[in-house]
């Protein structure tokens, strides 16, 4: 029988044969697996010359050396999983070593908040599954209560170093103001990393682009809020560096990103060891119900085949559907409904708010200066006012999750990281069809008691019909209660 040596060194494995295949056969093997293809986008050069914005690339999670040791493949810890799997799929034998001088001392489940966990079953197996795993992913829905998880796994490890990784700087701050007042970590032992603040602690909370100056090497415990953020390329080479320690990452949608770099995030951070379905946290009471209401949107065939224009004409500046948009959402909050629209582009959102909804707020990252004059030139912008300052999106944030303003357009910025839990109706304007925005947006209004997603089926474009159904394909299979039967067919 053919036999392989496994042994892991900081974040990667090294892959020797030992009696019956030949480090040549063994990469060759390995290659056909760890391979995927990632859409890339071009720069504007590029784009111009060859009519295409992106492109494919074919990237490899693996590589070979010959050396005085013998023939050696490469890979990603992460990827360990994977790889004893196609081992035995092929019947050749695998012994593991762990090189790593990685000492953790056993969680202290007497630090727990057991009380606050006896009916959540699905907190308490996520929990096993940190505690006897070296890496992995958690996937669970928004609100199922992951920012709680981190702070029990802060308990349970009191004394080794950690580093909770965000790619958002309020989400920093909203982690470390949990971490105080349920973690109880003391405040000489709770660090920030993020922006111009950078004072790690034994538990560091660091946005992704700050990460060197949390002494990642000290690091035992790495946990990733919204993992699915992690494979770009400048993150995922940070993220690399941190070679002793466990690393988690969680997220409601690891899977299905737009690039197809599903596998980077998997060698970085190890497969799914703990899953909760949407209707299994619904049917727990955990999480809200959603139910979806799907409008059909008449019109025209968009006579472009460049992805921006066809979004900016069909989508961003389309009078027919943004009326629409702005109809439905005006009649909620006359019902006094907290309402949210969420478009992708500031572009979008002043044309809804300059033709219909004057008094709603736009809720957006930063705008560049050549941004802010063509949409003067456009006439959707009759007001400097309108444009959200950091500031001001601190102070919309706080008064939306208090409940306190009832109306608002937004951008990406609220698509993650946010708490509305007195949010009644989202209406969906972006027009995705990415499975990872398809479970983040709408997970706006998973906490809840109940929510309506307002979406819509652009019929009048075949490109953006298949976004469409795909997005509705989407929901269907969360369990989600489609409202209009038209469209609760498998075929829509």
């Amino acid at each position: 029988m053919s036999e392989v040596l496994l042994r892991r060194s900081g974040n990667l494995i090294e892959a020797s044969p030992q009696a019956g295949i030949t480090g040549a056969s063994l990469y060759e093997l390995f290659r056909s697996t760890f391979k995927y293809s990632r859409r890339v986008r071009n720069d504007w050069r590029t784009a111009r010359a060859s009519g295409n914005k992106f492109r494919s690339e074919h990237r490899l999670l693996c590589h070979f050396s010959e050396g005085p040791q013998g023939a050696i493949t490469y890979f990603a810890a992460g990827l360990l999983y994977r790889a004893r799997i196609l081992l035995e799929r092929y019947q050749i034998g695998c012994t593991y070593q762990d090189l790593r001088k990685l000492v953790i001392p056993p969680p202290r489940i007497d630090l727990l908040e057991m009380d606050k966990m006896q009916s959540r079953d699905d907190q308490l197996k996520a929990l096993a599954h940190i505690f006897g795993h070296d890496m992995g992913v958690i996937e669970a829905p928004t609100a199922y209560g992951k920012t709680f998880l981190i702070c029990q796994i802060c308990r349970a490890y009191p004394t080794i170093p950690l580093i909770i990784c965000t790619y958002r700087k309020d989400v920093v701050d909203s982690i470390v103001d949990r971490l105080r007042s349920e973690a109880h970590v003391a405040p000489n032992e709770l660090g920030v990393v993020r922006g111009g603040m950078k004072s790690p602690a034994r538990v560091t909370v660091a946005t992704i682009d700050s990460l060197e100056h949390a002494h990642p090497e000290k690091c035992r415990l790495f946990l990733y809020d919204e993992v699915h953020e992690a494979a770009a390329d400048k993150r995922a080479k940070k993220i690399a560096r941190i070679r002793d320690s466990r690393l988690f990452g969680f997220s409601a949608s690891p899977k299905g990103r737009s690039d197809g770099a599903d596998l980077a995030i998997e060698a970085l951070f190890g497969p799914v060891i703990y899953r909760l379905p949407y209707q299994d946290a619904e049917a727990a009471g955990n999480v809200a119900t959603i139910t979806v209401d799907v409008m059909r949107v008449p019109g025209s065939e968009i006579p472009y085949d460049d992805d921006t224009a066809q979004f900016r004409y069909g989508i961003w500046r389309n009078p027919i559907r943004n009326r629409i948009i702005a109809s439905i959402a005006a009649e909620h909050a006359a019902n006094n409904r907290q309402v949210l629209i969420m478009v992708d582009k500031v572009e979008h959102g002043l044309f809804i708010r300059n033709a219909w909804l004057p008094e709603w707020p736009i809720v957006h990252g930063p705008v560049q200066h050549e941004q802010i004059s063509a949409f003067q030139n456009l006439g959707i912008l009759p007001n400097k006012s309108w444009l959200c300052t950091p500031d001001k999106r601190e102070r919309y944030r706080q008064e939306f999750e208090a409940g306190k303003m009832r109306f608002a357009i937004a951008t990406g910025v609220w698509s993650q990281g946010v708490d509305f839990r007195h949010l009644d109706v989202l209406v969906r304007c972006d027009a995705r069809s990415s499975s990872i925005p398809n479970t983040q947006i709408p997970g706006r209004l998973s906490r809840g008691k109940t929510g309506l997603l307002v979406d819509f089926q652009d019929s009048f474009d075949d490109r953006f019909k298949r976004r469409s159904s795909s997005r509705i394909r989407d929901y269907r299979a969360k369990g989600w209660s489609i409202l209009n039967k038209e469209f609760e067919s498998t075929e829509v």
